[in-house]
């Protein structure tokens, strides 16, 4: 598309990370970002864009309460957990993006998952994305897999028309689940599963992973 700036709109990026270290897991942070895709007038030059997609964006999940060998979810939303693993164990985790005062304005949401816990033998650690997650087919800026939230496997414009404030799940079930066969050994220690999200604005004639791509994989951000 002639023309096409990108007007930038960066949020923090906080982490949120599930860091293996022997039998624990821990999460920490969270991450955000957000762009908006322009088009040049031709009268006027660049175009400035004052509307937002949203106020806030942010990853939490809730907190857990250890209950012998077992763990529940409290009301309280925080930014990572700590456990104790062992094998055949399903753990409740349930990372979410929330987003708060969400405009009519129409965007793409995606998360990045940067995935260091099920490779070769880290493969004990079992988990799933939800269904309304799409993968793009596209790595995002930190080498991860990326997913754009959908419905029926169609890519969802975002906006405020079910409500300003709203959550999408991450993990399909909630659940983080370890192998029976899991034999902890040192060389487990230290991995890390780790989400990002994004949202950029929908513009015409432009479809999801090209918007991805032109707003946060082009260099000279």
């Amino acid at each position: 598309m002639d023309g096409k700036k990108k007007l930038l709109n960066k949020k923090n990026i906080l982490r949120a990370a599930i860091i293996l270290l022997a039998l624990v897991i821990v999460g920490v942070g969270a991450g955000v970002l957000a762009k908006y895709l322009t088009e040049k007038e031709a009268f006027s030059g660049r175009l400035h864009v004052t509307a937002k997609l949203f106020t806030k964006m942010e990853i939490w999940e809730h907190e857990i309460v250890e209950d012998g060998d077992s763990y529940t979810l409290n009301d309280k939303l925080v930014t990572g957990n700590a456990y104790k693993l062992h094998p055949g164990i399903t753990v409740p985790k349930d990372p979410a993006v929330y987003i708060t005062g969400k405009t009519g304005l129409k965007g793409y949401l995606y998360v990045e998952v940067v995935d260091g816990v099920t490779e070769g033998s880290r493969s004990a650690i079992q988990y799933a994305l939800a269904d309304h997650w799409l993968d793009t087919g596209l790595t995002g800026q930190n080498r991860g897999k990326v997913y754009v939230y959908a419905v029926n496997g169609t890519p969802v414009e975002v906006t405020n028309a079910d409500g300003a404030n709203f959550s999408v799940q991450i993990l399909a079930g909630n659940t983080v689940g370890v192998s029976e066969s899991w034999e902890p050994e040192s060389a487990m220690s230290g991995l890390e599963l780790t989400f990002y999200a994004y949202m950029v604005q929908v513009q015409e004639g432009v479809n999801y992973q090209q918007a991805f791509t032109a707003a946060f994989m082009t260099s000279g951000d």
